[in-house]
C-alpha cells in the first residue's frame, strides 16, 4: 500500500512550502535571530531544515518503515504517547 507513504510525502513537502514561504517573508536580521541560514532558504525545499546544525547533531530522518511504526502504534494505542528513542535521547512522537 504505497498510497499512504506517498501521501504522508506529500502532506510533509507541502508543510515545508509554507514554511518556507513565511520565512522569506522575513528579513536577514529576523532569520539569523531565528537561527535559520538565508543562504539554505534560498535553496528552496530542498535544503530544509535550513538551519546550520553543529557538526556533531544530525537532522533527524525517518524512512518509511519508522513512519509506519509510529502511526501503527498510535492506531493500536491511542492513549499511549508515542516515543522514539534516538541514541540517548528520547522525542515524542
Amino acid at each position: 500500500m504505497k498510497f499512504i507513504p506517498t501521501l504522508t510525502t506529500v502532506f510533509e513537502n507541502l508543510g515545508k512550502r509554507k514554511t518556507l514561504d513565511q520565512l522569506r517573508s522575513m528579513t536577514e536580521r529576523q532569520l539569523i535571530d531565528c537561527g535559520y541560514s538565508p543562504e539554505l532558504l534560498s535553496e528552496g525545499v530542498k535544503a530544509w531544515p535550513w538551519r546550520e546544525l553543529p557538526e556533531n547533531i544530525a537532522p533527524l530522518n525517518f524512512d518509511q518503515s519508522s513512519r509506519r511504526t509510529i502511526v501503527s502504534n498510535m492506531t493500536e494505542h491511542p492513549d499511549t504517547p508515542t516515543s522514539i528513542k534516538i541514541g540517548e535521547q528520547q522525542h515524542a512522537a
